[in-house]
């Protein structure tokens, strides 16, 4: 698999009960970034854009099909447009960072702090 554009983030999310889990911020473009979870509950495979505090969604990564959310065309379409070129990439670090495997290799590790 080609290895996906870059990582800001790969938190340690707060625990929610005993559940810890992984975010990862792959991609951004100003304001806007898609996110990946490890999200032991959610079977389909999906990615998050959130553009600012203002506005967030979720979307199937096989079919890119809006799950839930709102998220205006002008911020969505630069994301998926990307989104669309990854696709296979999207589904493999999903798959390994479900399965709370190392996602390393499919990634380039920014070690910057985001500002977000």
């Amino acid at each position: 698999h080609e290895r996906l554009h870059s990582i800001d983030l790969l938190n340690l999310l707060s625990e929610e009960g005993n559940v810890r889990h992984l975010e990862l911020s792959v991609y951004k473009n100003n304001y806007t970034k898609l996110k990946i979870q490890q999200e032991k509950n959610h079977k389909l495979p999906h990615f998050h854009i959130e553009y600012k505090q203002e506005h967030s969604a979720s979307y199937a990564i096989d079919s890119l099909e809006s799950l839930a959310g709102d998220m205006p065309k002008e911020y969505e379409k630069p994301i998926m447009k990307w989104a669309k070129r990854k696709r296979n990439s999207l589904k493999a670090t999903w798959d390994k960072l479900q399965a709370g495997e190392d996602v390393k290799e499919l990634v380039i590790v920014s070690e910057k702090k985001s500002i977000f």
